[in-house]
């Protein structure tokens, strides 16, 4: 939360059709992406764990 904090202060950025380029090409969600993967390994976890249905 921290990152999106520092990086989105406009909120519009989240919302409407810029959520795939957000997400997948903006270096501060790939940064965000990257450091929840990292701690679903401190934890023990991998992506593939949860059930997304």
């Amino acid at each position: 939360m921290e990152l999106i904090d520092r990086y989105f202060k406009d909120q519009s950025l989240l919302e409407g059709d810029t959520y795939d380029y957000l997400v997948y090409q903006n270096k501060s969600w790939i940064e965000v992406r990257e450091l929840a993967l990292k701690t679903l390994h401190i934890f023990g976890y991998k992506p593939y764990s949860f059930n997304y249905d």
